[in-house]
């Protein structure tokens, strides 16, 4: 078993802000993070999505990304590591969902554990086609940390809030996501900490916010 007062992760979605990546992996450092998962690295014509590697071991994480493409180019998602936390060792990754989700398998003690970083698409009928694959993948098994930003919510009266006046919020494939996550196990580590949770929000536009981004593990990782 993992103690989790020695691990602690972070999820940012990055938004294609290339300018911002340095000073956030420093400040995740700064912060005592050890594994940090992003999201919408973004795809950019000058080749940048295929140097953050290199920038990210510069600044001391060893980094594992599934790149966005020109097809795709708000995709783009990877895991990273600090390199002096020698007792992390990394066995494997993989991509599930190109430039959508990506998972690395790391021993840590004598358990291993998945750290699956997941943008889910913006466009209803491919974030439906993300979370079939979602679903159905074996690259999730039950020592699984996965966080990300999903585009859609398990329960809009919990994690929205609308203006007056507003269009509802639509959350396609929100009861899809609860199926797949389910079926492998999976818990909102934020709700399992604070079963009251009440506007809490990770995304607050001018007429919905919106708790997209969120953090599973099995119920034990709490």
């Amino acid at each position: 078993m993992v103690n989790n007062n020695d691990l602690r992760i972070a999820t940012y979605n990055v938004n294609g802000a290339k300018h911002k990546l340095a000073s956030t992996l420093a400040q995740a450092r700064l912060g005592g993070v050890h594994i940090l998962y992003a999201q919408e690295l973004h795809h950019y014509t000058d080749g940048w999505h295929l140097r953050v590697r290199n920038l990210a071991r510069s600044l001391g994480w060893d980094w594992f990304q599934s790149p966005a493409t020109r097809g795709d180019p708000g995709s783009g998602v990877a895991v990273a590591i600090r390199r002096d936390r020698s007792d992390i060792v990394v066995e494997s990754w993989s991509v599930v969902i190109p430039g959508r989700m990506v998972v690395v398998k790391a021993k840590i003690g004598h358990e291993t554990i998945s750290f699956s970083s997941v943008c889910l698409n913006a466009q209803p009928n491919k974030r439906k086609e993300d979370i079939k694959m979602l679903h159905e993948t074996s690259e999730i098994p039950s020592h699984t940390i996965l966080a990300g930003d999903f585009h859609c919510v398990e329960s809009i009266r919990r994690d929205t809030r609308s203006i007056a006046g507003a269009t509802p919020y639509a959350n396609l494939g929100g009861r899809a996501l609860t199926r797949a996550l389910a079926s492998h196990g999976l818990t909102d580590i934020q709700l399992l900490v604070n079963p009251g949770l009440k506007d809490q929000y990770t995304r607050c536009g001018h007429q919905t916010h919106t708790r997209i981004d969120r953090v599973y593990a099995a119920e034990y990782y709490s």
